[in-house]
Parts: C-alpha cells; structure tokens; sequence
C-alpha cells in the first residue's frame, strides 16, 4: 500500500495593507494632478506661442558664451597711443603741405608716416588721411619704387611702410574725400584688390583718388611682400 504524500499547507501572513486615505484627501491629490495638467497644457501652448512668433535663428549664440569675444573687453588689447588733438593734427598737415609746396615730397610722405596720428578722434584722422593722399597724388609713378625703396631701407622702414598700407587701406574703404560715388567695373588682380584699368591722372573725384592708391597698393606689395597686409589687418591701431 503506497504511502500518501502529505502536503503541508504554510499560511503565509499577508503585511497590513496601508489605510486608505480620507475622501477628501483623495480629491485634494485629483484637484492637484488636475490643476498641475493645466499649468502644462498652458505652459505648453505659450511656449508654442512664443516659438511662432520668435525667429530663434536672429539669436546670437556667441554672445551667450561666457569664453566668447562678445563678453570680453576687446579694447584692453589695443595698445596704448597718446591722445593728439585736432589741432596738432591740423598743424602737421600744414607742415607738410609746406613740404610739398618745397618739391620735397620724399620728405612729406615720410613725416607723415613718421607721425600717424593713432591717438586722435576720426576728425583728426581724416585730416591726416587728407594730407597723406595729397602727398601721394602729387608723387610720380616713375618716383613709387625709389621712394619706397628708401623708405623700406631707412630706420623703422617696415614699420613705416605698415602705416602706408594702413593708410591705402583707409583710402580705398572710403574713395576720394568728399566723394560719395562707388567705382564700379573693377576687375580682380594678384595683389588682392580691384584694379580700375590703368593709372589715370586726368580724371577727377574718386576714380583718380582709387588709382593712386592702387598704384601705390601694387607697388608696396612687390616691396615688402603679403606680409605687411597681415601686420597691418592683426593692428589695432588704426589710422
């Protein structure tokens, strides 16, 4: 006779369950998840709202870095230049008018590089400006290379001629003083600005102007070399 199996049945105690909460506990939590699903809901729908009428690709991404330029004074790179007045300005630019009244143009045009106004206002500037292109305008394209070669020679000479290239720069940006017209048909050439045809004296205003500076530009490249273009585009001092 086989022997039964006996199963022994063990009565697990289930642990307490939690009380309930009272109703209106029930319902303040219901009101919450309520009101919580519409703060979303409104939320959601002004950032909607906002994203519409909000171009987001006319935000500047550079100036909500903390490492970028934007949030960096940039002004205590420049280096330190004494103030000049206008009137020093205007008293140089008499003296080298004189020089050039003299037939020392040579001399004009390198005490005006010798004396570049970097601490002036942009009045001040532009008197300078002036000058400098008078003195190269009365400067013969036969006399460029000479000159420069002995500028390029004299002491400081490549500082020197860093501030006549500063100084064509400022002249071809802004044309003739006073000239408010745009030269139009220009052709791109090696030395990385536009040339106007050829060099032409018998015009008047800024193609005249944009001729001389291009001459001298063309001239001082094959002088010095590109690299008084990237001495004077990291300076900033400014004429």
């Amino acid at each position: 006779m086989a022997r039964a199996s006996r199963i022994c049945m063990v009565n697990v105690a289930k642990p307490p369950s939690a009380p309930s909460p009272p109703p209106h506990h029930r319902q303040a939590r219901r009101a919450s998840r309520s009101e919580r699903g519409r703060t979303g809901a409104i939320t959601s729908e002004k950032d909607s709202y906002i994203m519409a009428e909000f171009n987001w690709r006319t935000i500047n991404i550079d100036a909500l870095d903390p490492e970028s330029a934007y949030n960096f004074d940039l002004s205590t790179l420049t280096p330190a230049v004494e103030p000049v007045s206008t009137a020093d300005v205007q008293n140089l630019s008499n003296q080298i008018r004189q020089l050039m009244r003299g037939g020392n143009a040579e001399g004009a045009l390198q005490g005006a590089l010798e004396n570049a106004p970097y601490g002036a206002d942009e009045q001040g500037k532009s008197i300078h400006l002036s000058v400098v292109t008078e003195v190269l305008g009365q400067i013969r394209q036969a006399e460029m290379t000479p000159i420069l070669q002995r500028l390029y020679g004299s002491e400081g000479g490549s500082e020197l001629c860093d501030t006549l290239m500063k100084y064509l720069y400022k002249g071809m940006s802004q044309g003739a003083p006073g000239s408010g017209s745009t030269p139009k048909n220009v052709t791109p050439q090696a030395t990385g600005f536009s040339q106007m045809g050829g060099r032409s004296f018998g015009g008047e205003g800024g193609g005249q102007a944009m001729s001389v500076f291009l001459s001298w530009h063309e001239k001082l490249v094959e002088m010095v070399g590109p690299g008084s273009i990237i001495r004077v585009m990291s300076d900033r001092r400014t004429v």
